[in-house]
């Protein structure tokens, strides 16, 4: 393997927050199982006190042949906003108070592959359903349950799946066990979006006329177009490469 992030040494080396973060959990699957033995223990020891510089760390990976560190596609963590204010009230109470937000909707890729934070938030009730593998010092116990139970347990998917989800699962596999992979836009698109924004961003800043036509436009959820002839038309909700929901829409 030469994917740097696929051994979860590379973070524990450099994140110092995991056992603040997830105690208990981090404990029993990742403590509990590598430090019964003297060689574990050194291990854990000399990871938790890294000190290496990012150059020193960089020629260490190298030396074992790693040359690339290259995550999964996810949209779990996005760049958004939300701008808040506080209120204080005159008892003293202080409450933030939303003036905007922007979130994903939808975790899509938390239906395709788990987290490593996945897995500890799975035993952070201990259930022996819901984790897939319960670590002990001793030994390992498995629990044999079908990859994407998980997924049901904490309500990521509810069953029965509708006919889109049953088309992904049969195309791509059980859900819960997918790899996703970044993938840069073709250059033509690119060049593409490219020539439509400065096109759009010309006639805004000269054509007075064009940006009042703009700014009267109502805001809508979705825009779509209708010809007069068409009384009824299925459209999909949203912009994903999977959606949940085919809408009948009657034409007035």
């Amino acid at each position: 393997m030469l994917n740097g992030a696929v051994y979860l040494e590379s973070a524990l080396r450099n994140i110092n927050s995991w056992q603040s973060c997830w105690g208990e959990s981090f404990d029993i699957v990742i403590v509990n199982s590598v430090t019964p033995s003297n060689i574990g223990r050194e291990w854990f020891t000399a990871i938790q006190n890294n000190k290496n510089s990012i150059l020193q760390e960089e020629s260490l990976w190298q030396l074992l042949g790693i040359t690339r560190f290259a995550l999964q596609w996810q949209n779990y963590k996005t760049i958004g906003l939300h701008d808040t204010i506080i209120v204080s009230t005159a008892l003293g109470y202080s409450y933030p108070l939303s003036l905007s937000s922007y979130q994903q909707e939808c975790t899509l890729s938390s239906r395709h592959h788990s987290r490593c934070i996945g897995h500890l938030q799975a035993f952070c009730g201990l259930s022996a359903r819901i984790a897939l593998i319960l670590f002990t010092p001793i030994q390992h116990k498995f629990c044999i349950c079908k990859c994407d139970e998980l997924l049901y347990q904490n309500s990521t998917m509810v069953a029965p799946l509708t006919s889109v989800f049953i088309a992904v699962h049969n195309a791509l596999g059980p859900f819960n066990s997918v790899d996703m992979k970044y993938i840069v836009c073709t250059m033509p698109l690119v060049e593409a979006y490219g020539n439509v924004i400065a096109a759009f961003s010309t006639i805004m800043r000269v054509n007075t006329a064009a940006q009042s036509e703009l700014i009267s436009l109502p805001v809508q959820s979705s825009i779509l177009p209708f010809g007069s002839k068409d009384n009824i038309t299925s459209y999909s909700a949203g912009g994903k490469f999977y959606v949940a929901t085919i809408y009948q829409l009657t034409q007035q």
